[in-house]
């Protein structure tokens, strides 16, 4: 079956390169972990859980999870209204204090919030609906952007700028703040890719140098279209439709056939109908046009649901099913719902929302639901979105 996603970014294409929005509808969404310690389940306890469970009674437009090491929450309901939970040692939650919270508490009262996004190294990150950029949390080395190195436990302003959105509720606008472990990027309404934070040995900013940046600077002059962020590195598809990749590649996790380190973007193949990307610790995964599935980089946990534990320094397809849809990832697992709306799991042992404690080197379904949306990370699991209650 042909994925009909392709087409549907075409007609929904708004304004400038890199700015198509894909009507993106208003779901429930739920989540599992086998690790709640910071409340990121956000129940209101702290008990882990290994079945997909509805998140309060509320319907979320955006929402974001930290990996485990952090484990906390962000989320916007339909209203515009701002919501975090779980772990809140740095301030990561913009309540204005450093208290955990087991069940989301609101951020403020305003109703403008729109993307969000957050690093794995407790900072939080959001795009308003008048397209200004905010940020808080962890402050070291230039990770917020504001200039500065120190924490923020409420959302600050970044620079004056109203460009970082569009104000528009899409599949594409929930994939353009890339965040990694310790930097952030964003793509901004004109396509043009930004970047800041610490850089390690990797140089993953993608700027050529080994600079940290405490403000965002621009990555070459390629125009995007989303971009995801793992442990040390990031893969992004630009408005081409082309894969390229940035940072750490001693697993082949860029995608390139090699697994040399690079300091600016580098193209995976030469493909040019890449749609969605997925990306682990140290490992990348993207869906094509045709609802081809593809995977890379390090698969000693299995996330590359080859059916094998090797390792692969360049995109390959996932069996020989073409109605793959979306993909969603925590550090060692991949998450995927299909064109049916079946929800797929594979990869570290405890993440599996079908009660397993085993890892999986191949897809398995979850349950037998066929409403699944669009899966999103959490720490110890996988937030995914179900269009009914779960």
């Amino acid at each position: 079956m042909p994925n009909i996603r392709r087409g549907m970014m075409a007609a929904a294409g708004a304004g400038a390169a890199g700015a198509a929005n894909t009507p993106f509808t208003q779901y429930y969404y739920g989540g599992w972990a086998h690790s709640n310690s910071k409340g990121t389940l956000g129940q209101g306890n702290t008990t882990g859980i290994s079945s997909p469970i509805q998140i309060g009674d509320h319907k979320w437009q955006y929402l974001e999870g930290a990996p485990l090491a952090n484990c906390h929450c962000l989320g916007v309901k339909p209203d515009g209204t701002l919501w975090s939970w779980g772990n809140n040692h740095l301030g990561q939650l913009g309540v204005g204090n450093t208290t955990d919270y087991s069940s989301p508490v609101q951020v403020g009262s305003l109703t403008t919030w729109l993307q969000i996004g957050l690093q794995s190294d407790a900072g939080s990150f959001a795009v308003k609906t008048d397209g200004t950029l905010w940020a808080w949390g962890f402050g070291e080395a230039g990770r917020l952007g504001d200039g500065t190195t120190v924490d923020k436990s409420s959302p600050i302003q970044i620079g004056s700028l109203t460009d970082w959105g569009d104000g528009a509720f899409s599949i594409e606008n929930n994939n353009r703040i890339g965040d990694g472990r310790y930097w952030t990027n964003v793509i901004k309404t004109d396509g043009t890719l930004w970047a800041w934070g610490p850089q390690d040995a990797y140089k993953q900013l993608g700027d050529g140098t080994a600079t940290n940046r405490s403000s965002p600077v621009q990555i070459g002059s390629d125009t995007w279209s989303m971009v995801k962020g793992g442990g040390s590195f990031w893969v992004g598809i630009n408005t081409a439709g082309e894969l390229w990749g940035c940072g750490e590649n001693d697993r082949g996790m860029l995608g390139d056939g090699t697994t040399t380190n690079r300091s600016t973007p580098v193209q995976a193949g030469s493909a040019t109908d890449w749609v969605d990307i997925g990306v682990g610790w140290n490992w990348g995964s993207a869906i094509n046009s045709s609802g081809e599935l593809y995977t890379w980089g390090d698969n000693r946990t299995g996330a590359l649901g080859q059916g094998n534990l090797t390792s692969l320094s360049v995109p390959t397809q996932v069996g020989s099913l073409t109605d793959w849809k979306y993909l969603g990832s925590s550090d060692d697992s991949l998450y995927a719902v299909k064109t049916d709306g079946t929800l797929w799991w594979w990869g570290g042992a405890g993440r599996s929302p079908n009660s397993e404690v085993v890892a999986k080197s191949s897809p398995v379904q979850v349950g037998s639901d066929t409403d699944w949306t669009f899966p999103k990370e959490l720490g110890g699991g996988g937030f995914v979105g179900n269009s009914s209650t779960i």
